[in-house]
């Protein structure tokens, strides 16, 4: 056979053996992943060069309640281990709840808790300052009034101020979004606006696209690879790309677990919590906590729920529940 025959005749067999199309989009995901898993947990250099993405507008619900996006429930930074004590507010001040159940009121007025730092608790004042909170000295972090703020893991704050500007402690930079900042984890944060609700991570920008895109967004959480939107009647779950991951109707407020791999909510009638498995949406009732339940929040692994207003629960792991406190002197707040 000569070379020329040699050449048709594998010609001939190469065309007659079917090769399916590269699956773009399933590389184009795992790339994602993988340079996600290489990469520092933090999003600034993302913040310098997003790209715009257009879309239909999503409104903001105004108020000044914790699970309402002019002061979202901030996240706590993420810690396997149980704490030894818990902060809490009681009557409009700071105070620590111990392991056995006792308060400690710090005198300090504070209105919000964003989360603990190694360098101490990060906080805000009713006038919107931005501090840190360390025994019983408080610093100012910024020099201007802030209106949201997140942990993005170590010291790192990632806050919003009245100006519309989004700003990290520490760091010279400043992205402008014309949109809220509406969440923030270790390696992403999250602004919702009139071009609809955008992820940034340092893969660049992900739309995060909701059924009803003039839906009112009341709450959004970063946990793990996950993030959980909550609009006035659905709550919506997406991966890190942007891809819907499960959705189900329900008005009632949440919270995504640090690693993303429980949303906790109230039941039905609000006198109980359910943990929601982020896939399926499948929800298993959680025994313990019985009473109107007014507030809950992730603090590391554990789950801490507030029923009746003055009754603290702790749910290690968001089901092995205790009584923490079971008479407040006053009502006790988580966000």
């Amino acid at each position: 056979m000569t070379l020329t025959e040699l050449r048709e005749t594998l010609s001939a067999v190469s065309d007659a053996v079917p090769v399916p199309a590269p699956d773009a989009v399933a590389f184009q995901r795992h790339v994602a992943r993988v340079r996600r898993r290489r990469a520092a947990a933090c999003v600034i250099g993302a913040a310098a060069a997003v790209a715009a993405v257009l879309g239909g507008a999503v409104a903001l619900q105004p108020g000044d309640r914790a699970d309402d996006p002019v002061v979202p429930s901030h996240r706590t930074d993420r810690n396997d281990g149980r704490a030894s004590r818990y902060p809490v507010v009681v009557a409009g001040r700071l105070a620590w709840v111990s392991d056995d159940g006792k308060i400690e009121d710090t005198g300090l007025p504070m209105a919000h808790l964003v989360g603990p730092t190694p360098a101490g608790l990060v906080a805000f004042r009713a006038n919107g300052d931005l501090v840190r909170v360390e025994g019983g000295s408080v610093r100012r972090l910024v020099d201007v009034p802030v209106r949201t703020a997140y942990l993005q893991g170590g010291d790192q704050v990632v806050y919003e101020d009245y100006d519309g500007h989004i700003r990290w402690t520490g760091r010279e930079i400043t992205q402008v979004e014309g949109a809220r900042l509406m969440a923030a984890g270790p390696s992403r944060y999250v602004v919702a606006g009139e071009r609809g609700v955008v992820a940034h991570d340092l893969d660049g920008a992900h739309r995060l696209d909701l059924d009803d895109r003039t839906a009112v967004v009341r709450g959004i959480d970063v946990g793990g690879d996950r993030i959980a939107v909550r609009t006035e009647s659905r709550l919506t779950i997406f991966d890190a790309d942007g891809l819907h991951s499960g959705s189900i109707p329900t008005s009632l407020p949440g919270q995504l677990a640090p690693d993303g791999s429980i949303y906790a909510q109230p039941t039905a009638d609000r006198r109980g919590v359910e943990l929601l498995d982020p896939v399926s949406l499948a929800a298993t009732p959680v025994a313990g906590p019985a009473g109107q339940v007014t507030d809950l929040r992730w603090w590391g692994a554990d789950l801490l729920v507030v029923v009746d207003g003055r009754s603290l629960w702790r749910c290690a792991g968001g089901s092995d529940c205790s009584v923490l406190v079971s008479d407040a002197p006053a009502p006790v707040r988580l966000d």
